[in-house]
């Protein structure tokens, strides 16, 4: 999928082309989930958990076109009408907004932060990521004083998805009787296991995982999707989901890639404002990549085109070069 989405971008020969195509594809899919939450609403009582269910639970593709139109002048996105350019803009937030996604919500922060360089390490992106951490840990901080019931709906029903986040992603004291706290720590759950069954196999297992057809044995039936399952190929933590299958060295050689993809953000001391621009989006990629692997299998979901704009960013970034270089040659 990387390498199908950077050959086009090659055939195509046009920047502006990708970033308009997912624009153009995000403002489609926009307008079909707000028709699915107002059709919704009209039915039925405000509870956020059904309504995604119903309408979707987030959309990588909205979440690029939300990013692409933010930062359109950063990244010098033309468009020839402005006026609708503004509508698009409202559109596409009141979307985004009503994912009610903690993953989509923090990607676009740092996708956003990374495009006018605040993730690059020095004094003004320190003084804004601290600043940003801090507010964090206030929240959190307040939204563990609060008593939130898990049943809760509406506004509270999607703070206690928040406030629930850490013990989903990072808990390994699980009651597995318990199927309410199984459920809010599934994700945990999941990760404990694969790690697990690698550690337990053979010496070699560490090294070069248990291969790539291996299944993650649940040790219990469980409702997923639909099915009873007790053998699952496709966990959500990312992380787990490489060294079960491929053990230290995938995991390794899978944290190489998304380091260099942030170290893009270094890469150009001296360059046209596109190029800067375009690659702080591949640094925040890094970034973006860094956490959905945690949460949401990162280049490993099967459902997602993540890979495929991936491998158009990096189209992009290869036509940048190519014009940097042939300015380069015209002046000497």
């Amino acid at each position: 999928m990387i390498l199908l989405g950077y050959g086009f971008i090659q055939k195509i020969g046009s920047r502006d082309f990708f970033f308009k195509v997912i624009i153009y594809f995000a403002l489609f899919s926009a307008v079909n989930h707000v028709y699915l939450v107002v059709n919704w609403a009209i039915d039925n009582p405000i509870n956020i958990n059904r309504l995604r269910l119903y309408a979707g639970k987030g959309d990588v593709i909205e979440l690029f076109g939300f990013i692409f139109i933010f930062c359109r002048k950063k990244l010098q996105i033309n468009f020839r009408r402005k006026s609708y350019v503004k509508i698009a803009f409202v559109l596409l937030t009141i979307s985004f907004l009503l994912y009610f996604s903690r993953t989509q919500a923090v990607a676009a922060i740092v996708i956003i932060s990374s495009i006018y360089g605040y993730t690059k390490l020095n004094k003004k992106a320190i003084i804004v990521i601290s600043s940003f951490v801090v507010l964090a840990g206030g929240f959190f901080w307040y939204l563990n004083k609060m008593e939130i019931p898990r049943s809760a709906e509406g506004l509270e029903g999607f703070l206690y998805k928040i406030k629930n986040a850490p013990k989903e992603m990072f808990s390994t004291d699980i009651n597995v009787n318990n199927r309410a706290e199984l459920w809010d720590k599934w994700r945990s759950y999941e990760a404990k296991l694969a790690i697990e069954q690698v550690l337990n196999d053979r010496s070699s297992t560490l090294v070069f995982g248990k291969g790539i057809g291996a299944l993650v044995d649940l040790k219990d039936d469980f409702m997923l999707n639909g099915k009873l399952e007790r053998k699952i190929p496709t966990i959500h933590n990312g992380y787990a989901f490489v060294f079960f299958k491929s053990g230290i060295l995938g995991l390794s050689l899978y944290f190489f890639v998304v380091i260099i993809l942030y170290l893009k953000a270094y890469s150009l001391k001296s360059a046209n404002a596109i190029s800067i621009a375009t690659n702080n989006l591949l640094s925040g990629f890094g970034l973006y990549l860094m956490f959905t692997t945690l949460v949401v299998a990162g280049l490993y979901n099967t459902n997602s085109t993540v890979p495929l704009i991936l491998g158009f960013i990096l189209g992009v970034e290869h036509l940048n070069n190519l014009s940097v270089n042939e300015d380069s040659d015209n002046r000497n």
